[in-house]
């Protein structure tokens, strides 16, 4: 993957996880204004969006930030280690 292409893909991928962050949090809030026959499905809603949000959320190590980017020495930092850039 070429370097200049890591920053969007980073980008994309923390505003995938912010979007299911915040629809958890926001259904999480409204449950109480449904009638009770229809809380059940905002709960499984939720805990949809929570289970969406913790699996995109345990992968945001490999999608690094500009600031991970070392290019003059064609390698990227992450919390896991160096990895080589321009594949």
């Amino acid at each position: 993957m070429k370097l200049l292409n890591i920053n969007a893909n980073a980008w994309t991928y923390f505003n995938l996880i912010d979007a299911r962050k915040t629809a958890r949090n926001y259904l999480k809030s409204v449950v109480e204004v449904f009638p009770d026959e229809k809380k059940n499905i905002i709960e499984d809603l939720y805990h949809q969006y929570d289970m969406i949000y913790n699996e995109l959320k345990k992968n945001w190590i490999y999608f690094p930030m500009n600031d991970w980017i070392h290019a003059d020495k064609n390698e990227i930092w992450s919390p896991t280690g160096t990895m080589e850039g321009n594949e």
